[in-house]
């Protein structure tokens, strides 16, 4: 009678196997690590743009609240410093100017431009533009009907 010979297989894995799962596993993980990195560039980028539109928002307020008179005096071009408007050390990343263009004989044009440089090392720029007139919302009547 012939015995049986039973063949002692570990039950490990084989190199193959675990090189198949090291590879998968490191294209999963960077790809995680890819998409983190992108996500906290897109948030980057909406904080600088909110913080610019509140910057520069606030500079178009501050001169609507001008008379004409006040908006006359004003220079054709001049940097705004942020800090100073908002009390604070918080905003000095970025560079405000306003210009102001005659566009009539009782309308000017004023762009109030912010630029800065993001954290991939880009130059962003962001600008608001209006048109103010000497017969302009300082001049309006309210009446209450």
């Amino acid at each position: 009678m012939a015995k049986s010979v039973k063949s002692s297989k570990s039950g490990g894995y084989t190199l193959i196997e675990i090189l198949v799962a090291a590879t998968i596993f490191a294209t999963v993980f960077s790809g995680v690590l890819v998409g983190v990195s992108n996500g906290f560039s897109l948030i980057d980028k909406a904080r600088h743009h909110t913080r610019v539109s509140q910057l520069l928002q606030s500079e178009m307020e501050t001169l609507r609240t001008n008379s004409w008179a006040d908006m006359e005096k004003l220079p054709e071009e001049a940097e705004i410093d942020p800090d100073v408007q908002f009390g604070q050390d918080y905003f000095d990343i970025y560079t405000v100017i306003r210009k102001i263009e005659d566009i009539g004989t009782e309308r000017k044009l004023v762009t109030v431009s912010a630029s800065w440089v993001d954290r991939s090392g880009r130059n962003e720029t962001r600008s608001y533009s209006t048109i103010f007139t000497k017969e302009g919302l300082n001049d309006y009547y309210y009446r209450v009907l």
